[in-house]
């Protein structure tokens, strides 16, 4: 663990700027790794229940409903 920790020290010690930049990139990074990882079924998916609901935004739910629906299931 000694290089990880080293790698913390010297990414903690760039300048705000630099350290903002590799923020993002690892971020990037993680999302596509994430995109990657998801079947394009999965992703078309995903897409579409997104487009609906920037169409018709109140045709959602609020999470404690969501919850609400999920635990009163049998």
């Amino acid at each position: 663990m000694r290089m990880k920790t080293n790698l913390l020290e010297d990414a903690l010690s760039l300048p705000i700027p630099e350290r903002i930049k590799l923020a993002d990139e690892i971020y990037r990074s993680i999302d596509q790794d994430m995109n990657d990882s998801i079947s394009p079924e999965t992703l078309a998916k995903m897409e579409h229940r997104d487009a609906d609901h920037e169409a018709s935004p109140k045709s959602g739910c609020t999470i404690e409903e969501l919850e609400k629906q999920l635990f009163n299931r049998k």
